[in-house]
């Protein structure tokens, strides 16, 4: 059986972590650079040496490949890890390409949402150079979504707290009347059902692109779900045991989370 290693600032990339394990059965660890986090606002210098330092503590792991399931790490870092390391990496970055592979996106008004490292990066200048040259897509930098996600699944912010923000921070949204919105941050997976049953917008994020790309890879495995993995965290520095229900409790927090009497009627 495959050791498959995973990694964000925090908990966001458990959700790219949850499609992989549906599908895949692995030995994961899973890395949460919670000392550190955010990622987002943090300078390419700082985040290059971030990711060699989650990456030397995987390969102590004996991994035998790593996703990097945060789009401002893949945006600022990937390039260098590759280069660095003989170990295959998989990254993540806002779904841009969609704008060329489904014909009635072109019918929407698209919002692309991600943080200010992954708008900074010159992968991103690529992408959408490469898949959206005329910039049909509009881009929203959202500078404490992630950060209150965090927060959020962790205790540090009580329900009103976490309301108020997602709400001012997608306001532009509404603003510039977006119909759909790519996820170019893992934390904000986390917020689908937030997104089509209380912002009313089509989601398009590509974690199944991700699980696809790592079957590629290592080749046909046992298929999942598994029960449990390893988690470290940054802040404690400890490898320990998690049950997947962990995750299941998260997507469950967050619908809950939803303003209103939404989450009742479904």
């Amino acid at each position: 059986m495959k050791n498959i290693g995973v990694f964000d600032s925090g908990l966001g990339g458990l959700s790219v972590f949850d499609s992989l394990q549906k599908k895949i059965k692995a030995n994961y660890f899973y890395y949460a650079d919670q000392r550190f986090a955010p990622y987002g606002p943090k300078s390419q210098i700082d985040l290059i040496e971030r990711c060699h330092e989650v990456t030397k503590e995987l390969l102590k792991q004996k991994v035998d490949i790593i996703v990097v399931a945060c789009n401002s790490a893949t945006a600022q870092a990937i390039k260098t890890l590759r280069e660095n390391y003989k170990i295959p990496f998989v990254g993540i970055e806002p779904y841009i390409k969609i704008n060329q592979n489904l014909n009635e996106i072109k019918n929407l008004k698209t919002a692309a949402l991600m943080t200010l490292a992954t708008h900074q990066s010159e992968k991103f200048k690529e992408l959408v150079e490469l898949f959206d040259p005329n910039q049909n897509i509009f881009s929203c930098v959202c500078l404490n979504l992630a950060k209150a996600i965090e927060d959020f699944l962790t205790d540090d912010l009580d329900v009103k707290e976490f309301q108020n923000i997602v709400c001012l921070e997608l306001k532009v949204l509404e603003k510039e009347k977006i119909d759909s919105v790519i996820l170019g941050c893992t934390h904000y997976n986390f917020l689908i059902d937030w997104f089509r049953d209380f912002f009313q917008l089509r989601v398009f994020d590509n974690r199944m692109s991700i699980v696809n790309r790592v079957e590629s890879l290592i080749g046909t495995q046992i298929p999942g779900p598994i029960d449990r993995f390893q988690f470290f965290s940054s802040r404690d520095e400890v490898w320990r045991e998690k049950k997947i229900s962990m995750i299941e409790n998260f997507w469950y927090k967050m619908r809950q989370a939803i303003p209103g009497e939404i989450h009742d009627k479904n």
